[in-house]
């Protein structure tokens, strides 16, 4: 325990009102007060499944309770970097998770009675929502800050670029395979072809075939024409022209690129932001280790 916790601690003790009450975590000079964290408690019991998993056990609730504080403690580093980023969560978008809480609570004269018995405001059930609201829109921008102009996501745009192109697919069938090539010389050097039909494709839904056949496109207006034999005897040869109508530049393409890299990345800059974040806990609650972002309850022997 640090000896600025400490003096802490000892004027909460000795002085009378809330004011003075030592608080249940600082971190990075932010306080997590006592009474914080028992609002945040009871708006999370709000939920009728969780509330039956916690129970009335003493054990189990301070249990939760540290699991809880430790949710906050992440969650202040999160609030952090969201205001020095300005990212925000707005009353609007939190609405919605405040009307299902009153469904849980069978209608808004319970819910409004849950809040009074607890000694809670709808105001603490906002504060709550908009912290677990601010994770993904702070890991988009972590990562997005991290890897968004790293030579690899590049590297991986070029490599998957038919995933962000659209192209418009026309074909028509010849009886011979003479016929189909002498459609085939007379599309590709921008002849006229009466294509029996036009349809827009993305890169993605393509064939695996198809997709070996246009992997050399990458601008706007680039186009290639293949022959397909017959499927069966007697059958009609099939000419193609698969010409780009659309590619998603990479700027625009960067959030699909980032999200299977998103949580690992979002996880590796919160456990790096525990280390070198200054933060203190009340041992009423237990000792905090930062690496492993536990809170362990203090036994005596």
């Amino acid at each position: 325990m640090t000896l600025g916790l400490a003096v802490a601690l000892a004027v909460g003790l000795s002085a009378c009102g809330d004011a003075f009450v030592s608080p249940a975590a600082v971190v990075d000079g932010r306080r997590l007060t006592q009474e914080f964290v028992r609002k945040q408690f009871a708006v999370l019991l709000l939920n009728p499944q969780l509330k039956g998993q916690v129970g009335d056990s003493e054990a189990t609730r301070k249990d939760f309770t540290r699991r809880l504080l430790t949710l906050l403690i992440e969650t202040e580093l999160i609030k952090e970097y969201a205001e020095r980023h300005h990212i925000t969560i707005s009353d609007r978008e939190v609405a919605p998770g405040i009307t299902q809480l009153v469904q849980q609570n069978g209608g808004q004269a319970k819910f409004d009675r849950a809040l009074t018995q607890d000694e809670i405001a709808v105001t603490d059930v906002r504060e709550s929502l908009k912290r677990q609201g601010l994770i993904p829109k702070v890991a988009d921008a972590v990562v997005a800050e991290r890897l968004g102009s790293s030579a690899s996501l590049l590297q991986a745009y070029r490599q998957g670029l038919l995933q962000f192109m659209t192209f418009s697919v026309s074909s028509v069938t010849a009886r011979t395979k003479t016929g189909a090539e002498v459609i085939r010389r007379t599309a590709s050097s921008g002849g006229d072809v009466a294509w029996a039909s036009t349809n827009t494709r993305a890169g993605s839904d393509l064939s695996e075939a198809q997709q070996a056949q246009v992997s050399r496109l990458t601008g706007v207006g680039e186009f290639v024409v293949t022959v397909e034999q017959p499927q069966k005897a007697g059958g009609r040869w099939t000419v193609t022209r698969f010409q780009v109508t659309n590619v998603v530049p990479f700027e625009e393409a960067k959030p699909q690129l980032l999200a299977p890299r998103r949580d690992q990345e979002f996880v590796k800059w919160l456990r790096l932001r525990l280390v070198q974040a200054h933060i203190e806990v009340n041992p009423k609650f237990g000792t905090f280790n930062e690496k492993t972002a536990v809170i362990s309850p203090i036994t005596t022997t």
